[in-house]
């Protein structure tokens, strides 16, 4: 795999705008006009993708160097978790298990509620992933109280899951 681009080579081909996360084209390269936004967006995750001298970069990344001067080192979370969402406010280094802490509610959930599945025997399991290991909060006749279970375990053990701001508000 090549090596990350340069900050150099960065700025030579892009501007960003930290306040919209919008990355431009400084210069045309193939049909990519001078002014347009680099990029395209990958429809398998959302994030915007762009390719420098033959190579694939997430435009997170691209923002990054270009804004602190250096190529990330570790995961790059989008704080609100729009994933083409690049503003500078919006991005942060994360450890693997902060990053899955971000995570949105999977399409196939049976509760609609993070961390809470219907079990096969008709109750409700509560239960949350803490530095790669499941911990079982219980299982619940109602689902709410199996939710509630899990914000409280959310809110002593996870510093990054949104689930625990939206609590408290």
């Amino acid at each position: 795999m090549k090596p990350p681009p340069t900050l150099e080579r960065a700025r030579e081909l892009f501007d960003y705008d930290q306040a919209t996360g919008v990355i431009t084209r400084k210069i045309t390269v193939s049909n990519a006009l001078r002014g347009s936004e680099a990029g395209s967006i990958c429809k398998t995750w959302g994030y915007r993708k762009i390719f420098i001298d033959g190579r694939r970069s997430f435009a997170h990344h691209v923002a990054w160097l270009l804004h602190y001067g250096e190529w990330p080192q570790g995961m790059i979370d989008h704080v609100n978790r729009v994933p083409a969402d690049n503003r500078i406010v919006n991005l942060r280094i994360v450890t693997p298990s902060q990053n899955q802490q971000n995570r949105t509610i999977q399409s196939n959930s049976t509760s609609k509620m993070k961390g809470v599945t219907l079990h096969q025997c008709g109750k409700w399991v509560a239960q949350i992933w803490n530095e790669g290991k499941k911990e079982n909060l219980g299982m619940f006749i109602n689902k709410d109280d199996a939710y509630d279970a899990y914000v409280s375990a959310a809110k002593r053990l996870h510093q990054f899951n949104p689930v625990v701001t939206e609590a408290t508000q």
